[in-house]
């Protein structure tokens, strides 16, 4: 790396902004990553991301539902806006990861790592 590398921080914000504070609510003791959201967060109770922890969230394992005909009725889905500008690579039976299936997003936990060597 040089003194003048350039780095695209926009893909980084959103997961430096996030661990950086869940990280402290956790060791702080103020989010317990295992308790149903619904069980501190009143007005999730009762709805399914209410069943939800934030280890799901994290994790890309909540099994959300997708929102309700009524919530996107009033503006169009991503999907419905975005238009695929490219084919894909790879057939569906094909070994190659895509990107909803990817290790990073289905995996149970985060991804551990040792420092380099000195």
């Amino acid at each position: 790396m040089l003194p003048d590398t350039v780095f695209d921080v926009a893909s980084l914000t959103k997961i430096l902004a996030v661990w950086s504070t869940v990280g402290t609510l956790w060791e702080d003791g103020l989010l317990p990553l295992d308790e149903p959201l619904g069980a501190f967060w009143p007005e999730v109770t009762g709805h399914p991301l209410g069943r939800a922890t934030a280890r799901n969230l994290l994790t890309h394992t909540a099994g959300l539902p997708p929102p309700s005909a009524k919530a996107s009725s009033t503006k169009p889905s991503t999907a419905a806006r975005a238009k695929p500008s490219t084919t894909p690579t790879a057939p569906p039976s094909s070994s190659a990861t895509s990107p909803n299936t990817s290790p990073a997003t289905t995996s149970a936990a985060p991804p551990t790592t040792s420092p380099p060597a000195s």
